[in-house]
């Protein structure tokens, strides 16, 4: 039930940036005016994240094949689009979902740390397929890294606002964006905790 309320969470607030960026409007984009904005592409991927996250509890059954099918499409669909993503970054293009919007923006790619915390969210999805029995061990360390990365960046901004403005690796990304990986490192903490009372039911 958390795992659930809290991609609800973060679904939710990742299609109201979605609004913000169709419609142009900047609070649901960046907070404040000289914030980071949460990029399209980003917003897309929490989206799929949530629903990533929420199917792995259901997915470490052997019988749950369609639940394993959709968390492999999901880390799928993140490993393409971050891939895509750091490969614009390295070669200074625009690929990413934002060409489809009508508004268009210089500040489209994701930040570094969220196409880092992506792939651990796909890489948690692989690792529940698999089920190996150091599975939830290794959810709950995945979702402390996520938690870890969104209290940087949020303690960036706490101690200096300005600092998020300025480009630097820890701190370009969004302060919502930083929250919602957050709330997907306690829902995969959450998750990692159920599959170990699961398997542990299990062996008695």
């Amino acid at each position: 039930m958390k795992t659930k309320v809290l991609c609800g969470i973060v679904a939710l607030v990742a299609v109201s940036v979605l609004f913000g960026w169709y419609w142009d409007i900047s609070f649901l984009k960046r907070i404040c005016t000289g914030w980071m904005t949460m990029k399209v592409t980003t917003a897309v991927c929490f989206i799929v994240s949530s629903f990533l996250i929420t199917m792995i509890p259901k997915s470490i059954t052997r019988e749950a094949i369609y639940h394993q099918f959709a968390v492999a499409t999901c880390s799928f669909i993140l490993i393409f689009l971050m891939v895509g993503t750091l490969w614009a970054k390295v070669l200074d293009v625009y690929i990413g979902i934002e060409i489809f919007m009508p508004n268009k923006y210089t500040d489209i790619l994701p930040s570094t740390f969220s196409i880092f915390g992506f792939l651990l969210v796909a890489l948690a999805g692989i690792v529940a397929i698999f089920n190996t029995r150091r599975c939830s061990g290794r959810l709950i360390l995945i979702g402390k890294t996520l938690c870890v990365i969104g209290l940087v960046v949020t303690s960036g901004y706490l101690l200096d606002a300005s600092f998020a403005s300025m480009g630097f690796l820890m701190f370009d990304m969004a302060l919502h964006a930083s929250f919602l990986f957050v709330l997907l490192g306690y829902a995969l903490i959450a998750s990692g905790k159920k599959i170990l009372l699961t398997q542990h039911v299990d062996v008695r």
